[in-house]
């Protein structure tokens, strides 16, 4: 199922992802996500909240979320000759890490290595659809 994120945030704004949007996604962790992070436009945490913490040192757990946006901001480069990015998926040996964008934000999500990510992306964009603060 193809996601039209343009047309799903279209008319909403930045504000919006706040700690409600965060709390909606909590039944994720039920489905293998250990983590879920709101990234913002210069690779900084803005908030999470998380099953498992993620173990790395300080100025590295920073590095890889501007890793995040930078990857994400490169692919978004393209949506107007390839179609508009839905998600990157990476996985390792014992994880996988999804990022959404969403507005100007990118959504991580750290997850189990049998974890459904396109029912994860799925339930994500969902839940950006139910906001009540929409505007």
């Amino acid at each position: 199922m193809k996601i039209d994120q343009d047309q799903i945030f279209q008319g909403k704004n930045e504000n919006c992802l706040d700690n409600s949007f965060l709390s909606s996604l909590k039944p994720l962790f039920k489905h293998g996500v250990e983590y879920i992070g709101i990234i913002n436009e210069r690779g900084r945490l803005v908030d999470a909240i998380y099953k498992n913490q993620m173990d790395m040192p300080g100025g590295q757990l920073e590095m890889f979320f501007m890793g995040i946006r930078l990857q994400c901001s490169m692919q978004k480069d393209f949506d107007g000759m390839m179609s508009t990015l839905s998600h990157i998926l990476m996985e390792r040996e014992n994880l996988k890490t999804l990022c959404i964008p969403i507005l100007s934000f990118i959504v991580l999500v750290v997850m189990g290595k049998k974890a459904n990510h396109r029912k994860i992306v799925e339930k994500i964009t969902h839940a950006v659809t139910r906001l009540d603060k929409i505007q």
